[in-house]
């Protein structure tokens, strides 16, 4: 599948000491160059940032693609922007599934919903990119072949979703239950309490003791089954799940400060590598066999073997000041790099960055120029066949550009 995209350029200027005009001094030099064009802007307004960071705001579902809008659904040809259907929810959408089911069916939570936020020393809070709250939200399924909420149930709080083939689960504050996505019949609860910690990725979830003690459990979304249960010896907190199949979740290791990736197995707990330089605000992408990590703290990128936690490949940083990963491509992780500035003016250059030797691609020195702040939009970046699709400035519309890959071609 081909993804990547990229603006007409805007004019050019001329370089200055020796850095281009896109405020990037490149790291290495192009191996190729990328063609590509502007598809569509729609005017659909996209869902505020505050209801989380790893909320999505985007589905891709037939020749469509569906905006997450903020008070209902939007979708949208991919092929032209153009608009196929609409659906209000109500009110205020605050989270949503990952992804549509096979069926085509998501769910959305609906209410009066708050940024997350903690409090400081002063008595102020500081917005955090933790999921949106609320004190009491309706959980909706949506058929996207109709357009039509085909039920809905209440919920106290504002509960994390996650689909499991045509299971829904619903993670709250004191309580995790599923449901059948298409009919909202109850299929069971988890034993999951107030006093618990639950993550959920790729349809599995993984519940401990509030602040990662022991014993991990994994469920899997779509049966309901326990996949492991283990006692973990070592002081490990879970994170953040990577990869589903195999189950292989980030941890932190409390008793030396490590961030470190963890196998759940049978009969307990695998250390496969120490990623504590990498793991910081780290996007992070898997395949069956393979988990990439790139972070634009760090700057860099590792590619680790799901299997045994060996390093497949990777590069150490990219010599901008900037860097924002947001997708892995053909052996390769694509980002924008370039200075604050430029990235704030929709300037940099659209990468793609190999895994596997020191290539690079460059798609573009002057992309989104006054399109969308790169800075902001860019770590929301998907994409889908040969689109890439971007919210415009303040999240008031959708950029779909499309681009051609010369080793793709």
């Amino acid at each position: 599948m081909l993804a990547v995209a990229l603006v007409a350029a805007a004019g050019c200027s001329a370089e200055v000491d020796g850095v281009p005009p896109d405020g990037v001094a490149p790291s290495a030099e192009p191996t190729s160059a990328a063609s590509g064009s502007k598809a569509w802007v729609a005017d659909v307004r996209v869902r505020p940032d505050w209801i989380g960071r790893d909320a999505p705001w985007i589905w891709e579902y037939s020749d469509d693609v569906v905006v997450i809008a903020p008070r209902g659904l939007v979708a949208l040809d991919q092929e032209t922007g153009a608009e196929v259907w609409r659906l209000p929810l109500g009110g205020q959408v605050c989270g949503a599934t990952p992804v549509p089911s096979k069926l085509g069916l998501v769910a959305v939570t609906v209410g009066r919903c708050e940024p997350a936020g903690r409090p400081t020393r002063a008595g102020m809070s500081v917005l955090t990119d933790e999921p949106a709250t609320a004190r009491r939200t309706t959980v909706k399924a949506v058929d996207l072949e109709s357009a039509s909420v085909v039920w809905e149930r209440p919920f106290p709080g504002a509960p994390t979703l996650e689909v499991g083939g045509e299971a829904l689960l619903v993670a709250g504050r004191c309580s995790a239950r599923r449901f059948d996505l298409g009919t909202g019949a109850p299929l069971g609860r988890l034993a999951a309490g107030c006093d618990n910690q639950v993550l959920v990725r790729d349809g599995v979830v993984v519940v401990s003791s509030a602040g990662g003690g022991p014993p991990w459990r994994a469920v899997e979304v779509t049966s309901g089954e326990t996949v492991a249960e283990v006692t973990v010896s070592d002081p490990y907190n879970p994170l953040r799940i990577l990869a589903g199949q195999p189950l292989t979740v980030l941890a932190a290791d409390t008793a030396d400060g490590r961030s470190v990736v963890v196998r759940l197995e049978p009969d307990g707990v695998r250390e496969l590598a120490d990623v504590s330089t990498e793991a910081q605000d780290a996007f992070v992408t898997a395949t069956d066999e393979s988990v990439v990590l790139a972070g634009e703290a760090w700057p860099g990128a590792t590619e680790l073997s799901l299997d045994d936690g060996s390093t497949l490949g990777g590069f150490p940083g990219v010599g901008a000041e900037r860097w924002i990963p947001f997708a892995r491509l053909d052996g390769g992780v694509l980002g924008f790099e370039g200075t604050q500035e430029a990235l704030n003016a929709g300037r940099g250059r659209l990468t793609l960055r190999s895994l596997r030797d020191d290539s690079l691609t460059e798609l573009g020195s002057e992309v989104f120029l006054n399109d969308t702040n790169l800075a902001v939009a860019a770590p929301k970046a998907v994409v889908i066949d040969d689109v890439l699709l971007m919210p415009s400035h303040g999240n008031g519309g959708v950029l779909a550009h499309r681009l051609t890959l010369p080793s793709a071609s």
